[in-house]
């Protein structure tokens, strides 16, 4: 009975032997499969023995074009031997080899500058020779016109000096501001206006505390409000206090090519410190305005211009309504975007094209398709570290 357990344990050594030497384990899955789904090497650079089934590697080619777009360099999950366009095309669906073909196009035109998508969202663009203000291109697909200046839909009848005030002009806000009588404690029933930034100075009108006014820091004690003044303090007691408010970070003027503005340490645009934080464009601050000049947020100190182009624009609820639905604005023409299903890549119809979740450029020789996955913000599910 010894002797035929023995021979029943080496019989069964014996096929598992067999088994393992007409099957392989995959590296990705963990399942031993035959040699046919391990055809070949995924790359001529692969000094490897081919260990990732057919099946794995399609998928995970599928997922780099997908998730990473014009920045996708497919490379092999053993060795990361870059892999060719043909062997792409081998090693995936007819598909995913067409769409990394395109992507790799539309890189190598982001990178030229003198090349204007239409910004209809058409997906067609073209060469210019004039990149300076007041020319347009007007698409060979659509027949639309796209200004090559600001790389938007043309604004007719309007020079390109003139679209910039109108956007300047739809961005003037004042901030807010509360009357505060906790400390001080007055009997009156509120503040006088005064004609000047002088306390004798003083109108028949009056504001109640409690009531909230808008308007400007003048200096360190007077606030304008119109073409009158109130005092910030009474008896050298605070009692007009400036209020948090929502702000968008807006490149729609400063045109910049960066991804967003620094946060200073101090009010001054010299106070840059090394690792200190960003505000994205097109994501959302909280702060408090000091002056005509600066907003105090708690990542610290932002200019409210740069260049003369403002870059903050109040937004009074709109990110409460935002936030409810789940919109998002193309950082570039300021559209509400709501997406309903898809990837994260998301193509504006003003040309833009933007991640979903934190804002981020595809396009240009800073973003994403140009220089890889590390232009998202750390805290987007799509950044990568930059190798």
């Amino acid at each position: 009975q010894r002797v035929f357990h023995l021979l029943v344990y080496f019989a069964m050594d014996d096929r598992d032997v067999k088994r393992r030497k007409v099957t392989r384990e995959c590296i990705i899955c963990r399942e031993d499969k035959g040699f046919r789904a391990f055809p070949g090497r995924i790359t001529e650079a692969c000094q490897h023995v081919q260990d990732i089934c057919r099946s794995c590697m399609k998928q995970t080619i599928k997922t780099e074009i997908q998730s990473k777009g014009q920045s996708a360099a497919i490379r092999c999950p053993n060795c990361a031997a870059e892999l060719s366009l043909a062997d792409v095309a081998r090693e995936s669906s007819t598909a995913d080899a067409e769409q990394l073909d395109t992507f790799l196009l539309q890189k190598a035109l982001s990178q030229e500058p003198n090349f204007v998508w239409c910004a209809h969202g058409c997906g067609i663009g073209q060469l210019v020779d004039d990149l300076s203000c007041n020319t347009f291109m007007t698409c060979q697909s659509c027949g639309r016109r796209t200004c090559n200046h600001h790389r938007t839909i043309w604004h007719d009848e309007l020079s390109c000096a003139e679209h910039d005030r109108n956007l300047q002009s739809k961005q003037e806000w004042q901030p807010s501001f509360k009357l505060d009588n906790c400390t001080l404690r007055s009997s009156s029933r509120g503040i006088l206006y005064r004609k000047s930034a002088s306390m004798q100075d003083t109108i028949n009108a009056c504001v109640l505390w409690g009531t909230t006014v808008r308007g400007w820091p003048f200096n360190d004690r007077w606030i304008a409000v119109g073409e009158f003044f109130l005092p910030t303090h009474l008896r050298n007691v605070r009692v007009i206090q400036p209020l948090v408010e929502t702000y968008q970070v807006d490149n729609s003027v400063l045109r910049s090519s960066s991804s967003g503005v620094i946060y200073r340490s101090s009010p001054e645009l010299g106070a840059i410190r090394a690792g200190s934080p960003v505000a994205r464009f097109g994501s959302f601050v909280e702060g408090r305005i000091l002056s005509k000049k600066w907003l105090k947020a708690e990542g610290g100190y932002l200019p409210l211009r740069i260049r003369g182009a403002p870059i903050l624009e109040l937004q009074a609820g709109l990110k409460k309504l935002m936030n409810e639905k789940n919109i998002k604005q193309c950082p570039s023409c300021r559209q509400g975007i709501e997406k309903r299903r898809g990837c994260d890549h998301m193509t504006c119809k003003c040309g833009a094209q933007f991640c979903y979740i934190c804002g981020a450029d595809y396009l240009g020789p800073s973003g994403i398709f140009a220089v890889g996955n590390h232009v998202h913000a750390e805290s987007c599910r799509h950044y990568r570290p930059f190798p």
